[in-house]
């Protein structure tokens, strides 16, 4: 199998300027104004629903002491189907499986926050239908919701307050023959043929053209909506891919966390089907590729995957055993099988739930075991360190608060760790005077170039592709420029700096 990686990036988001694209460009969305305070994240934290219109609240994830777990009640919900988190680990949103997402404040200690109302989108399906949430994710500023079987809702952050994106406006007319409402992407459907979108992912950085990409995957048929330029006022649908060949149950939602993009690759993600994975190749936004891939465990058995930080292994959860492949970067996305980690007994009573990577390689894992004696099942969250090598080791487990009801429902903080550019030396110029400083990219993976995108450097100042500077400034003020850092893959990372110059 080839994997194409002519479009793929390393992983970027930017420290201190925006991290949505070079300003002024059209596919880039709002830069973010979130920051990550003491209180949310010192030692990370993670949310896992538990069966009973709850979140399982695992604080000390990242390395420090966890903690046992905490509930968070979600109001007017049934079941939790998915959480997420925001990049700065500020805000979290859980789905009600309703027609409205819980929102809650992760920096005050899981306070309630203003809640997004979905009941808009109540005949984007068929006729009277009630929209439903069970799959959203965020990125830095924006975020996707799946609602309903046709199609996806945008969201928004301003001012730490997430809504509906209203700047999206889909073309045509909704099942009840109404103007579609705003913030919702309307995925194109055969003639009498609803899907059910329910699991989304974002690509956890940019292309090199500033846009970000995003896919939509029904569960039941494994058919995967590409979704580019999203954040924008303008997202649009560039491709839908039919059926895997591998028909899915009622029992095997994807939700969030059946379907994950690689950190380091933002065309290339993991989806689990029916006894497997589909490795997806986005190079090509209009004609994407997807390969089938069986790792040899009972249809319907995988509950989760997820990419780590090296975007080369990739972990599939299968009842209660955790898979670690490696190759999608390395091996052009044919993946060998390096472990076999089993969490609880050998007699098969476990499942494992969710998983997601941290940003030192750890995985955090929400699972559960059946005891026989007591015919009760026991939650457990557990951190398996060195998760992105080949010899992964179980580290702490401790007990939940309930039993999950429904997989790929847990989300982290702080997650994959990300490219970052960053300046040296770059401060106070002074005109006329020998000037030599640096932008570095953090977290890189591969050779990196820079160039300038909007903007400029002061006159007689120059910015070499290994993102070296120097010259000498020929006049006194100040200088905006948009720089770009392009990965040997052609992802990209934007930072608008700040260029004084003084006598």
């Amino acid at each position: 199998m080839k994997l194409v990686t002519a479009v793929t990036a390393a992983v970027a988001v930017l420290a201190v300027a925006n991290a949505a694209g070079p300003a002024g460009a059209a596919g880039s969305p709002p830069p973010a104004t979130m920051r990550a305070t003491a209180s949310s994240s010192a030692t990370g934290v993670a949310l896992a629903a538990d069966g009973s219109a709850a979140l399982d609240v695992f604080r000390g994830i990242n390395g420090g002491k966890l903690a046992r777990a905490s509930t968070r009640a979600v109001p007017g919900a049934d079941t939790v189907y998915c959480s997420a988190i925001d990049p700065a680990g500020k805000t979290a949103l859980a789905c009600r499986f309703t027609d409205s997402l819980y929102a809650m404040n992760l920096a005050s200690h899981v306070t309630p926050a203003p809640a997004i109302d979905l009941s808009a989108f109540g005949h984007e399906g068929r006729a009277n239908f009630s929209p439903y949430t069970k799959g959203v994710a965020l990125g830095r500023g924006f975020g996707l919701v799946a609602v309903s079987e046709t199609g996806v809702v945008q969201l928004r952050e301003a001012g730490d307050v997430w809504s509906v994106d209203s700047r999206v406006q889909s073309p045509g007319l909704n099942d009840a023959g109404d103007a579609h409402a705003p913030g919702f992407i309307t995925i194109p459907q055969q003639p009498l043929h609803h899907e059910t979108f329910d699991g989304v992912a974002l690509s956890p950085l940019p292309l090199k053209d500033g846009r970000y990409v995003a896919i939509a995957v029904d569960a039941y048929t494994n058919h995967v909506a590409v979704v580019a330029g999203v954040g924008t006022a303008h997202p649009a649908v560039t491709a839908l891919m039919g059926s895997f060949g591998l028909e899915r149950t009622e029992t095997s939602d994807v939700g969030s966390g059946g379907v994950a993009f690689s950190p380091v690759t933002p065309t290339t993600a993991v989806v689990m089907i029916a006894g497997g994975v589909a490795v997806l190749d986005l190079s090509d936004l209009s004609n994407p590729k997807r390969y089938r891939q069986a790792i040899g465990v009972p249809p319907m058995s995988i509950h989760s995957v997820a990419v780590a930080p090296d975007g080369d292994h990739v972990d599939i959860a299968a009842q209660n055993h955790l898979y670690i492949y490696k190759g999608l970067l390395s091996n052009n996305g044919t993946l060998t099988r390096v472990k076999d980690l089993l969490l609880g007994a050998e007699d098969g009573n476990g499942q494992i739930y969710a998983t997601s990577y941290l940003r030192n390689g750890d995985l955090a894992v929400q699972h559960a075991e059946y005891d026989p004696v007591s015919k009760s099942t026991i939650p457990e969250f557990s951190i398996v360190h060195d998760a992105d090598r080949n010899r992964p080791t179980i580290g702490p487990t401790v007990k939940g608060v309930a039993p999950p009801d429904a997989p790929n429902t847990m989300s982290v903080y702080p997650g994959v760790a990300t490219m970052r550019s960053v300046a040296k030396r770059l401060g106070h110029l002074t005109k006329g005077t020998e000037s030599t400083g640096r932008f570095v990219a953090r977290h890189a993976v591969g050779r990196v170039r820079f160039t300038v995108t909007n903007g400029s450097l002061p006159t007689g100042l120059s910015l070499a592709r290994d993102g070296s500077v120097d010259g000498k400034p020929k006049a006194v003020g100040t200088w905006t420029a948009t720089i770009r850092a392009v990965n040997e893959h052609g992802g990209a990372a934007f930072r608008t700096h700040i260029f004084a110059v003084g006598r």
